[in-house]
């Protein structure tokens, strides 16, 4: 009893583990680490079995074969429905829409992907920082309206168009004044779309330094725009992560195909999640439904993530 109470100070960060020595046939040995991994292992499952807004499912445009996954296989959705534009010309009212047409499909957690063309928070031109401003906060009324648990955000940063450093720059002002007095009650993510790598998104949530911006990890941009290896986003933005899209792709196109469809090599990343960024919550970023449902499946079969499905013939 008294190691499980310290492992869980340990893993809220309260405590940290560093000796729990045994005695093995008369041989001291500190276990501490075999202990906390372990207690990992066992929270990360537990937390999948659970469902709430661990697992979501990116929205498919065949509704009732998303409805059915989610349903049967207890997903979040996430949605892309409230960061259109002329969605945020009067988010109000879509937000009523959006309620009436997917909120049954959302008892699970709610994630939404926030507006992105034509936009850009670390940009040059100090009028479409204005505009970008405009269409997140309208998103972020609108995710307050509907209940989600977070939104994730594309970075912007476009290596051919701009210098990283006035990039940066730009984007700690913007992200700055965006999170000002907002609660812990919606996550914000940032996620890599054209970004070559993960130093200046680390840099950008290290300046901001608020405890609900973190970076989105998507596995499939990283694999086609960026030359480091997907582990390596992986170690390099560490604990700053706090949110994951999980898609496939063949390297040279964002395809966004089945988890075991491609050239990332996705068992030893999502064992290296597993490992290290327990209860992390992930969205299957999958456009196809066949192939979500494929990767659910591999997800069960091969790395034992137990999905609690009410039934087998989904």
């Amino acid at each position: 009893m008294a190691v499980s109470k310290i492992l869980d100070k340990t893993l809220s960060g309260k405590l940290f583990l560093q000796e729990f020595w045994v005695d093995f046939g008369g041989k001291r040995r500190n276990i501490a680490n075999l202990l906390l991994k372990k207690r990992m292992r066992m929270l990360f499952r537990n937390a999948l079995k659970e469902g709430g807004n661990m697992i979501y499912l990116g929205q498919l445009e065949h509704k009732e074969q998303m409805r059915a996954l989610v349903d049967v296989y207890h997903l979040g959705l996430e949605s892309y429905e409230l960061g259109i534009g002329e969605a945020l010309d009067d988010w109000h009212a879509s937000a009523e829409r959006f309620q009436r047409d997917l909120g049954p499909v959302c008892t699970e957690g709610l994630s939404l992907h926030g507006p992105f063309l034509d936009l850009n928070p670390g940009c040059y031109d100090s009028r479409v920082r204005a505009a970008t401003m405009e269409r997140f906060e309208a998103c972020y009324l609108a995710a307050q309206h509907v209940g989600a648990d977070r939104i994730i955000f594309h970075s912007g940063f476009l290596p051919l168009i701009y210098h990283a450093k006035n990039w940066l720059e730009n984007s700690i002002s913007f992200w700055k004044e965006f999170l000002a007095g907002k609660g812990d009650g919606i996550q914000i993510h940032l996620e890599n779309l054209y970004d070559p790598y993960w130093e200046p998104i680390k840099r950008l949530l290290d300046e901001v330094e608020n405890p609900i911006f973190t970076a989105c990890l998507d596995v499939g941009h990283a694999n086609v725009f960026s030359s480091r290896p997907v582990l390596e986003w992986l170690e390099g933005l560490g604990s700053h992560i706090g949110h994951f899209h999980l898609h496939n792709n063949d390297g040279n196109l964002d395809q966004h195909r089945a988890l075991s469809d491609g050239a990332i090599p996705m068992k030893e990343f999502l064992k290296s999640l597993q490992e290290n960024h327990f209860g992390v919550s992930c969205t299957l970023e999958i456009n196809d439904a066949q192939a979500a449902k494929e990767s659910l499946l591999w997800l069960e079969s091969e790395l034992g993530w137990d999905l609690s499905r009410k039934s087998k013939s989904a």
